[in-house]
């Protein structure tokens, strides 16, 4: 059997050896470390503070979203008709994403006067710099004709989405957020919806 002999300068040489291996391997794993693993929810830090309005944007699913922030253990309140002066007192604005024609016709308006009523909510929020958290849990039948003119009014000065899977199939949501740089949390179930809120309040 052959001896190795542990010279100084072989001890040496080891050592440099050992150097370059870790300076290799070390920024590898840590670019696996800061790489989310498939379906995670992003991290994007707490942006919002309560108490919290919520209204709807298309009469759909107000109380479903009040429920989920409640759940989150954040100070809720929902008015579906919500108007500017609602706004007194709040410290962020969440909006149901989604039209309903049942909701629309037991408040009596059509589709243009929601849209409008959510434009001037929307832009009493953005005056009085309360931040606004978009949120569609409806999934696929709270996307389409009625519902997407809705869903594009709050996108647009949205400052952060949570939306259901299957309410994204076509990367509406996706598209929007890159728009506007902001964040997107993608959940398949309430439960995840509730943590995505949860971890995006103070």
């Amino acid at each position: 059997m052959m001896k190795v002999l542990q010279t100084p300068l072989f001890a040496l040489l080891a050592a440099a050896a050992l150097v370059l291996a870790l300076a290799v391997a070390l920024p590898a794993q840590e670019a696996a470390d800061a790489t989310p693993e498939a379906g995670a929810t992003p991290s994007t830090g707490a942006i919002f503070h309560g108490p919290v309005l919520v209204t709807t944007v298309g009469r759909a699913d107000g109380t479903i979203v009040r429920v989920l922030c409640q759940r989150a253990g954040i100070d809720a309140t929902l008015v579906e008709d919500a108007s500017p002066e609602s706004l007194a007192g709040m410290g962020t604005l969440v909006v149901a994403m989604g039209g309903s024609t049942k909701g629309l016709g037991a408040a009596g308006v059509d589709s243009d006067a929601e849209i409008a009523r959510g434009q001037a909510i929307l832009a009493a929020a953005a005056s009085a710099e309360i931040p606004v958290l978009g949120v569609h849990v409806g999934g696929e039948p709270r996307r389409g004709e009625l519902s997407d003119p809705f869903c594009q009014v709050v996108v647009e000065v949205a400052d952060a989405l949570v939306v259901k899977q299957g309410g994204n199939l076509d990367q509406f949501f996706t598209r929007a957020a890159q728009a506007h740089g902001i964040p997107l949390i993608e959940v398949e179930t309430n439960g995840a919806a509730i943590e995505a809120i949860d971890g995006l309040f103070e």
